[in-house]
C-alpha cells in the first residue's frame, strides 16, 4: 500500500479497522500527513496534521476507546490531539523534538519522548496538558507501557540504555544497559519481558530485559540496523524490522531465537505496536474454570464459573474482558 514519504510511526485502532501511519518525510520534503489505512477495503486516506510549516510527524498512538489520536510533530515541539469523531484538533507543547508516543491502557496519560532535551513529557488526556517532564537518558527514542500501565520503558539512543518509569510517581526507578543505539521497544502481554531493538550496524541485536529484575538476560542477533519491535497478541513471537537489511526478523519468545526472516520494502521502520488484529479474523482466548466453594462435600451445591479472556491486544479494550458462565449443580 502506498502511503506518504518516509513512513515511520504506526498505530492500530482498537477494533482493528484502521491503521494510522505517520509520514515523517526527509530534509528536502519534510512530512505533514498521516495516512489512514482501512483494513477492510485497503483504501488509504491522507490526513493533514500540520497547517503551518511541515512538522515531520513521527510517533503516533490511538486512545484505547478509539475516538482520539495523538501524533508527535518532531520539528514543531508539539503533539497534536485529534478527535476522530468531531475532527477537532489541539496542539500540545512538549519538549524539544518529540518522537515516540504511547498511551496508558486506561487512557489517562500519554508519554512522549523528547529527543532534543532528554525528557519524557506526560500528558493528562482529560485536560490535554503536560503535567510533568521526566529526565531520562540521551536522545530518548522509543517508548512502551506494560499491560497494567504501571511501568513505562524508554530507549535512550545515545546512552545505550533503557529508562524504567514508575507511572504512579512518574520517576525513573532503573536504567538498564542494553546494546548500541536502542530504538524500538515492546513489552510482552504477561509483562515479564521487554524486547529492545539495538540499531547497530553491521550486526544488529535485540536485548531481552527481565521486567522483574531489570536485567538483560539474553541478546539475539538479527538483521542490520534493527528499528521497530512488536509482540504478537499471545506473546509467542516478536517481530523486528531491520532497516538496513530490508527484512523483518521473527523471534520465538520461548527460545529467544530467530525462527524466520521476511523480505519487505526498503528501510522498514515501524515505531509503535505495528501488529494489527483485522476485523473478522480469529480472536484467541484463554478459558479458566473455577468452582465455588473450592472445597465441598457430596450433595453440596457448587457453582462452576468459566472465565473467557481474549488475548488480543487490538480488541481487548472494546470488548468485555471476561464472560462468566455460571451453572449450579447439586
Amino acid at each position: 500500500m502506498t502511503v506518504g514519504n518516509v513512513p515511520v510511526g504506526v498505530a492500530v485502532s482498537p477494533d482493528g479497522t484502521k491503521v494510522y501511519v505517520t509520514n515523517f518525510g526527509n530534509d528536502e520534503i519534510p512530512g505533514r500527513t498521516v495516512s489512514i489505512i482501512d483494513t477492510v477495503t485497503e483504501e488509504v486516506t491522507p490526513m493533514n496534521v500540520e497547517e503551518g510549516k511541515p512538522g515531520k510527524p513521527s510517533g503516533i498512538a490511538v486512545y484505547p476507546y478509539g475516538q482520539k489520536l495523538y501524533v508527535a510533530k518532531f520539528l514543531n515541539e508539539k503533539v497534536r490531539a485529534v478527535d476522530l469523531i468531531t475532527s477537532s484538533v489541539l496542539d500540545i507543547h512538549t519538549g524539544k523534538d518529540p518522537f515516540g508516543v504511547v498511551i496508558t491502557p486506561d487512557g489517562s496519560r500519554v508519554y512522549v519522548t523528547n529527543r532534543g532535551d532528554n525528557t519524557v513529557s506526560v500528558i493528562d488526556t482529560a485536560t490535554d496538558n503536560v503535567t510533568v517532564n521526566i529526565n531520562v537518558g540521551e536522545a530518548p527514542y522509543g517508548v512502551a507501557v506494560n499491560k497494567n500501565g504501571t511501568k513505562v520503558y524508554v530507549t535512550n539512543m545515545n546512552s545505550d540504555n533503557v529508562s524504567v518509569i514508575d507511572t504512579l510517581t512518574n520517576k525513573v526507578i532503573a536504567d538498564v544497559s542494553v546494546g548500541r543505539y536502542p530504538h524500538g521497544i515492546a513489552v510482552t502481554p504477561d509483562e515479564k519481558w521487554v524486547y529492545v531493538a539495538n540499531h547497530n550496524t553491521p550486526i544488529g541485536s535485540v536485548s531481552v530485559i527481565n521486567a522483574a529484575t531489570n536485567n538483560v538476560t539474553d541478546t539475539i542477533i538479527v538483521g542490520t540496523s534493527p528499528c521497530g519491535v512488536a509482540v504478537n497478541r499471545d506473546g509467542t513471537k516478536v517481530y523486528v524490522t531491520n532497516s538496513g537489511s530490508n527484512t523483518v526478523s521473527v523471534i520465538s519468545t520461548k527460545t529467544n531465537t530467530v525462527i524466520d526472516k521476511v523480505d519487505v520494502g526498503m528501510c522498514p521502520s515501524g515505531l509503535g505496536q505495528f501488529i494489527c488484529s483485522v476485523p473478522g479474523s480469529r480472536i484467541e482466548t484463554i478459558t479458566t474454570l473455577t468452582s465455588s466453594p473450592d472445597h465441598y462435600s457430596t450433595r453440596d451445591p457448587i457453582t462452576l464459573t468459566a472465565t473467557v479472556n481474549t488475548t488480543s491486544q487490538g480488541t481487548e479494550s472494546l470488548q468485555a474482558q471476561s464472560l462468566l458462565l455460571r451453572e449450579t449443580h447439586p
